[in-house]
């Protein structure tokens, strides 16, 4: 099955929160788990962000860095493209939502994906409206 996962979810993929289980879940089986282009630096951001608040030591970063570098080349990330561009124009215009959102649910949407899993409420209503497989939203949405 093809699950497209979010940052605000994945990234409870490599620091321990609340929803972590569910999303380990996903890579139990053989899921093709894909990507937007923009996961690799939002996770970075993500860690490099709590870091510098304190929110999560150098040693859980460092090794939540670990882990993501050695998970990274498995997933299937979209590339930025034409096709992916007008995807994210259309859905900022039809929903409202954040532009980098708008690269998440256009990505999912060229990928193919059959499940779209994500932490946040907003994009989760988005998708919703105009994704033709299944949302999955997992609660407490990640510090992104």
């Amino acid at each position: 099955m093809v699950i497209f996962i979010d940052t605000s979810s994945l990234s409870k993929r490599y620091v321990e929160e609340d929803g972590s289980a569910s999303v380990d879940s996903y890579f139990a089986s053989n899921n093709i788990i894909c990507l937007a282009p923009t996961t690799p630096i939002e996770v970075r951001s993500v860690l490099s962000r709590r870091k510098k608040e304190r929110s999560l030591s150098a040693e859980v970063v460092e090794s939540a860095l670990s882990e993501w570098l050695k998970e990274e080349p498995e997933f299937q990330i979209e590339s930025f493209s034409p096709q992916l561009r007008k995807e994210a124009i259309e859905i900022v215009e039809t929903s409202g939502i954040k532009t980098l959102d708008a690269i998440q649910l256009g990505a999912a949407k060229l990928a193919g994906a059959e499940v779209f899993v994500t932490s946040d409420k907003a994009l989760a209503a988005a998708a919703q409206a105009s994704f033709s497989g299944a949302v999955v939203f997992i609660g407490n949405v990640s510090r992104q």
